[in-house]
């Protein structure tokens, strides 16, 4: 896949994630969130990048 293609798709994996932190628990909740940050900026780092 091309960097646009797996740009869009940390976007998506981010977006889905952010919306499973609603079952998570609160000990998670900060670490949850980072990773949620870092595959998003990923994400639009490869698809900016791509253009």
């Amino acid at each position: 896949m091309n960097e646009k293609t797996m740009g869009f798709l940390m976007i998506v994996l981010a977006i889905v994630l952010a919306i499973l932190i609603l079952g998570a628990p609160d000990i998670v909740y900060w670490i949850y969130w980072l990773i949620v940050a870092i595959i998003l900026v990923y994400g639009l780092y490869l698809y900016l990048k791509s253009k």
